[in-house]
């Protein structure tokens, strides 16, 4: 494990209660909505909707309702579209506040917590960066609805700081069973130097969930068939498919609308964006010749904790239409970013990593804002192509990254 002075631990937990406290009565207040699209019943806005969401089903569930057909429970009569394995959590009905209220408040606080601890706050720059980190769009979503991804975070986190491997498969296992998607957190065995060991481990953590998704094949069918409750779209989504539908909506518009203005958008949005991408391929050309990866390993947490986040948030955007709070996955990286820096590897292009998770960060939640509050309301279709534009530049980036470690790894280490 890593230690720590109580200094460092002190400033941690004062910074964690200060953005718990902002971040709180910014919900409090109501200032979050309706960028923030509330979750009301009955005209009260239910806080923590993802998260009770689950719970009532919970209670459904002991009352020998089908919650995955049917749900009466939830507020909205949504049905379940989370692994079985959550509905057998003991005594939902008996500690109800312990369930609905400080468990999901702990879990929010620990999620702040540990990207408080990404930082030792040595200059204001740091202070500047968690501020980012902390109140942007996506955060803000995921602590708002107190979503079972918070959850999937902090799994993650444990998982790349953990060093037993039984603990390992037992964090994959559980969290895969959650959500599903979680299943990428098998990259935790990739880089291995004995491929038959990293073979034998991702082997047994798919056996084991295949073992227990067999005998729930019916609610996964379901919740196949649910899809649309965990789909996200316009600015609340966060995928590539989303970014196809958006740019048919956006041809559309400038045709009906400003033709020369519809050209003029388009070449302000992809100029920056081809330059990204020239940069980054430059960048490869200088990663290769000076193998700027090749310390890579999973003896460091840093470097887990890149290898899982950056597959999850890649593989989630290519294949699945997220909500928008999947985006959290992007701070996962800022570890090994900051390792990067410090140990002076590359640390122009490091900053400039670092610099533009932040900037996409800030940027999406201003044109979210832009757009749910709809204050240039002709001009939505071109906010909402300009996000996901800025989801695409940083997916190619992580990417990038992403290959050049496994190169350096598996390509450049196995002719050395």
């Amino acid at each position: 494990m890593y230690a720590y002075s109580m200094k460092k631990i002190s400033i941690w937990i004062i910074l964690s209660i200060v953005f718990s406290v902002i971040i709180g009565l910014l919900i409090l207040s109501n200032l979050l909505y309706p960028s923030i699209y509330p979750m009301i019943k009955n005209g009260q806005t239910i806080l923590f909707a993802d998260w009770s969401g689950i719970m009532d089903s919970i209670e459904c569930h002991n009352r020998g309702f089908d919650v995955y057909l049917n749900n009466p429970c939830d507020h909205w009569g949504r049905e379940m579209v989370y692994g079985k394995i959550l509905l057998y959590l003991p005594l939902v009905e008996k500690f109800t506040i312990f369930y609905y209220l400080i468990l999901p408040l702990t879990l929010n606080f620990v999620f702040i917590f540990i990207i408080v601890s990404f930082f030792n706050y040595k200059n204001k720059y740091e202070y500047l960066a968690i501020g980012f980190l902390l109140l942007n769009f996506p955060t803000l979503l995921a602590i708002e609805r107190a979503n079972f991804d918070i959850l999937i975070f902090i799994s993650f986190y444990l998982l790349s700081i953990s060093n037993k491997s039984y603990i390992n498969h037992i964090i994959v296992c559980l969290s895969s069973l959650i959500k599903f998607y979680p299943i990428t957190s098998l990259s935790i065995f990739l880089f291995d130097r004995k491929i038959n060991r990293s073979f034998m481990n991702i082997l047994l953590s798919i056996s084991i969930i295949s073992f227990i998704l067999f005998f729930q094949k019916d609610e996964l069918i379901q919740i196949f068939n649910t899809r649309e409750l965990f789909s996200g779209h316009g600015m609340y989504s966060f995928s590539m498919k989303e970014l196809f539908l958006t740019l048919f909506i956006f041809i559309e518009y400038g045709v009906i609308n400003n033709i020369y203005l519809y050209f003029l958008v388009c070449f302000i949005i992809l100029l920056p964006i081809i330059i990204i991408i020239y940069k980054n391929y430059k960048r490869i050309k200088i990663i290769e010749k000076y193998n700027y990866y090749k310390n890579f390993s999973l003896n460091d947490y840093q470097d887990r904790m890149f290898v899982v986040f950056s597959i999850t948030v890649v593989s989630c955007y290519l294949f699945f239409y997220n909500i928008s709070y999947r985006e959290i996955f992007f701070i996962g990286l800022v570890p090994y970013i900051l390792k990067q820096i410090k140990d002076n590897i590359n640390k122009e292009y490091f900053n400039f990593f670092l610099n533009f998770i932040l900037a996409k960060l800030f940027l999406s939640t201003v044109l979210t804002i832009i757009y749910m509050e709809k204050l240039f309301l002709d001009y939505n279709v071109v906010f909402l192509l300009s996000k996901h534009f800025l989801d695409l530049a940083l997916i190619t980036i992580v990417s990038i990254n992403l290959l050049c470690i496994f190169h350096s790894f598996y390509v450049k280490k196995s002719f050395n």
